[in-house]
């Protein structure tokens, strides 16, 4: 039908359902990408544009991402605009410091570089919590990519 075969040694599949309901829809995804390390689909109670996404106000996100250590990454979020500027404060490392993205209505990936003298265990974890001032940013997805 179309379809291609995928090298599933390099596969991510991420599940997630809709509801808790017994009739719940399932939606899967097939990342495939063979310098992926950990890949999130953040699902909150919100949508825009046809894609779902955490959003701040909502409450503070803490992941723990998988990494391979002593290796550069780049980390990705997949960060939502609507016309706007929308921050976060990213706890990362034990540091933290302010994203801010603005000029585009959608969702557009946003990366940044981690260098491996920093990743020194396989788990890598980090938070994103709203800005002290200004809109708060929304998240759709995350990703961590050995480069």
């Amino acid at each position: 039908h179309g379809l291609s075969p995928v090298d599933v040694t390099s596969a991510l599949v991420v599940a997630r359902t809709a509801s808790a309901d017994s009739a719940a829809t399932h939606r899967l995804l097939l990342v495939t990408d063979a310098n992926l390390t950990d890949y999130r689909d953040l699902a909150g109670s919100n949508t825009y544009r046809g894609e779902d996404y955490w959003w701040l106000n909502d409450g503070d996100l803490t992941l723990r991402l998988k990494v391979q250590p002593g290796k550069a990454h780049t980390l990705s979020f997949y960060w939502g605009c609507k016309n706007d500027t929308r921050s976060a404060r990213l706890t990362l490392f034990g540091e933290t410091q302010t994203l801010t993205q603005s000029g585009y209505d959608g969702f557009r990936w946003f990366d940044l570089d981690l260098p491996a003298d920093k990743l020194t265990s396989p788990d890598l974890t980090l938070s994103l919590t709203k800005p002290e001032a200004g809109s708060a940013a929304f998240v759709g997805r995350v990703k961590l990519r050995v480069r």
